[in-house]
């Protein structure tokens, strides 16, 4: 393989250099401080600092005047914020200088003045010595049928993890009390409306932490409902009677809850805003073998019926009157259905413009007419932020995001986005429509150039597109999008190009995609299904001078097996096809290179593909790719994984065929943070071409599929 220009290296390296140094620049310098906390570990002791500054109302740098009462204050919030931890029996040691030298003062639990009514000081490092951590050793709950052992013993201590550590467990009255509530609650929710604690007894060892806790509770009967009446008023006058009789229906709160919430709906829908609706038990029976029925009556006070007088935006919202109208889809003179008017909050929100949106009703006149009123809080106008990240393949990178909030008073939006990293670099810009003509649709318009190292060529496309992308009400969790894009895409290859494809190109084309998210949790998923696909058709027709059509489809599932064992599985498929010449008609740079951390992690990004007769990497027409993974999470953040990824990838369209099988076995580490998973995984090759690598270790953050 021929060496790559060394001209633009040297130019990338010196716009490394420089990004590196916009990040160094816009770092703030340190300033001096005169308050400072240890003992509790580095991020405990910055946490414990930035509650005292919040509630002292100082900046954590500040430096700031130290009399007694700041001082004990400090130590009694830190007293009380150890002990939060399960550390019921702190020390708080101050140590001061002064002008006099230095002084120490020790604070202990329960808290006392310690400090002379004049002292003051010049700075003071608050050491804490947590001593003792109560834990739950044991939970002994009695009387709990409905609920299984297991889980009435999850409400007190975790199980998430294979080692539970003694700090998740940590034991404090109050926490004991919200635990027992939580329990209370849930068995409120089943019916059993009466439950209690009978009786609770509390062993603590003050040697060793240990909380032994025992707690016997009566359930009560199970409360259902046979039948409620509805009684509609107007004007102290009944206007509407009904009776429902019902089989085998829990009386809860969220019952409650729902007929109550109908019943104001409809009288929402009929222009009444005021409406009130109260609920009674207007019979309750005797318990039969742990069972009680109840009779409900639902009482509805309409008010009075109101029309829209005007429609009055305050705060100032800097958006024009036009667009704020038509997000709220409402006219003067028309009914007043407060649903439609809740509905107009929502999507002034969704604009993204504003920090707060509050919605209030005027005192009606005399025909009835009131003000519908928007009190709008404008959000940011310019937002810039500093990127920085880590992958396996480009190694470090590092950008800055700038966003432009309502640009020429129309609540449109400007992202500019410029990234740059040891292998890659890209400008974007982007200009946004929420909302649309007052649709759920989102309008953009966006160009950009990315110059990319690959593995095996260099990629560069200069592009612009517009499209929209809109979350349909019919189905919770789907997201769909359609863009028409024009792109002018560059392959550099190096070595002997004997694989016939097209390196320059003109892609006009026409962009369909959807995607199901049925995931308990985006960043750190433990249960439920992803589904997604996409559609790209490019044509001459269209502006450009290729044809192809391509395809990618992927579906993800997760299930806990256990607390702690969660099963992931991953199955993608992706091909490209074109109605004339291959060769002719697809971009080199729109083939697949599979391989790196989401995909087959034996394999360094781009690795995983066909290679020509020269050895070349030449990347897939078609591939097949499934993952399979075990995460074992283990104590705290830290899990422990298993995995299998196996792709069969072709160079041409016949991907059982002619598809190569590459497959890696591996295992590796991952931590949750509050941005994702930190991921350290070695993936072992199985089938192995003479080219390619035993196995990889790969870096990365966020979870692989």
């Amino acid at each position: 393989m021929s060496a790559r220009n060394p001209v633009r290296i040297i130019l990338r390296r010196r716009i490394w250099f420089f990004w590196i140094g916009l990040l160094l620049a816009a770092c703030p310098v340190v300033a001096q401080e005169n308050i400072k906390v240890k003992g509790m570990g580095l991020f405990s002791d910055m946490r414990l600092k930035s509650r005292l500054s919040f509630l002292h109302g100082f900046s954590k740098k500040e430096v700031v005047e130290l009399d007694a009462a700041l001082l004990e204050d400090s130590a009694f919030i830190l007293l009380e914020q150890v002990k939060l931890t399960g550390h019921l029996r702190p020390n708080v040691v101050g140590r001061m200088k002064t002008s006099e030298g230095e002084v120490s003062y020790t604070w202990t639990h329960p808290y006392t003045v310690v400090l002379p009514a004049n002292f003051e000081a010049e700075s003071v490092v608050y050491q804490i010595q947590p001593r003792v951590l109560y834990f739950y050793d044991n939970v002994d709950v009695k009387g709990v049928e409905v609920i299984p052992e297991d889980e009435v013993r999850r409400y007190f201590i975790p199980t998430g993890t294979l080692f539970v550590q003694k700090s998740d467990r940590a034991f404090t009255p109050n926490n004991l009390n919200d635990r027992i509530g939580r329990l209370l609650n849930q068995l409120n929710s089943l019916g059993h409306q009466d439950a209690r604690v009978t009786n609770r007894e509390v062993k603590m060892n003050d040697k060793t932490g240990a909380v032994q806790v025992t707690l016997e509770i009566d359930e009560g009967p199970l409360y259902k409902v046979k039948s409620y009446e509805e009684i509609i008023y107007q004007d102290d006058k009944v206007v509407e009677k009904s009776t429902h009789t019902l089989e085998d229906t829990v009386d809860n709160l969220d019952w409650l809850r729902d007929v109550r919430q109908g019943l104001s709906n409809a009288a929402y829908r009929k222009g009444f805003p005021d409406v009130k609706v109260t609920s009674e038990i207007t019979e309750e029976g005797q318990e039969n073998d742990g069972v009680v029925e109840r009779d409900y009556l639902f009482k509805v006070e309409l008010g009075e019926k109101a029309t829209i007088r005007n429609i009055v935006f305050t705060g100032d919202p800097d958006v024009k009157d036009t667009i704020l109208r038509r997000q709220t889809d409402l006219q003067s003179g028309e009914l007043l259905n407060f649903l439609q008017v809740s509905e107009g909050r929502r999507k002034l929100m969704a604009l993204g413009v504003f920090d707060e949106v509050n919605l209030s009703l005027s005192a009606p006149d005399e025909s009835g007419q009131r003000d519908v009123i928007y009190e709008i809080t404008p959000g940011l106008r310019e937002q810039l932020s500093l990127l920085a990240g880590w992958g396996s393949y480009e190694l470090a990178r590092v950008g800055v995001h700038w966003q432009l909030n309502n640009p020429f008073h129309r609540a449109h939006r400007i992202d500019l986005e410029a990234k740059q990293s040891f292998k890659a670099t890209s400008v974007r810009g982007t200009y946004s429509i929420p909302q649309i003509f007052g649709t759920d649709v989102t309008a953009f318009s966006q160009g950009g150039y990315l110059y990319r190292q690959e593995i095996s060529f260099d990629r560069e496309v200069a592009g612009i597109s517009v499209g929209g992308t809109v979350n349909p009400d019919f189905l919770n969790g789907l997201t769909t999008g359609l863009e028409y894009g024009f792109e002018s895409q560059r392959s550099i290859r190096f070595g002997n190009q004997s694989f016939d494809s097209r390196d320059n190109a003109i892609v006009a084309s026409i962009k369909g995609q959807a995607t199901l998210d049925r995931l308990d949790n985006a960043l750190f998923p433990t249960r439920g299904y992803q589904i997604a696909g996409t559609s790209k058709t490019a044509s001459d027709f269209l502006g450009g001078n290729v044809d192809f059509e391509k395809v990618e489809l992927g579906a993800a599932y997760h299930h806990p097996l256990t607390d702690a064992l969660i099963f992931h599985v991953a199955l993608r498929y992706g091909g490209i096809f074109s109605w004339k010449e291959d060769s002719e008609n697809i971009p080199f740079s729109e083939r697949f290179f599979l391989g790196g951390e989401n995909s087959v992690r034996g394999y360094k990004y781009g690795e995983a593909a066909p290679i020509d007769s020269q050895g070349e990497l030449i990347g897939g027409q078609t591939y097949i790719l499934g993952n399979i993974e075990l995460e074992q999470r283990v104590v705290g953040n830290f899990a422990l994984v298993v995995f299998y990824d196996a792709t069969t990838i072709s160079a041409n369209s016949m991907v059982i065929e002619d598809g190569v099988y590459l497959d890696s076995i591996g295992a590796g580490i991952n931590y949750q943070t509050f941005v994702g998973p930190v991921r350290l995984e070695y993936g072992y090759n199985l089938h192995r071409r003479p080219t390619d690598p035993a196995g990889t270790l790969l870096f990365s953050f966020g979870f692989p599929f």
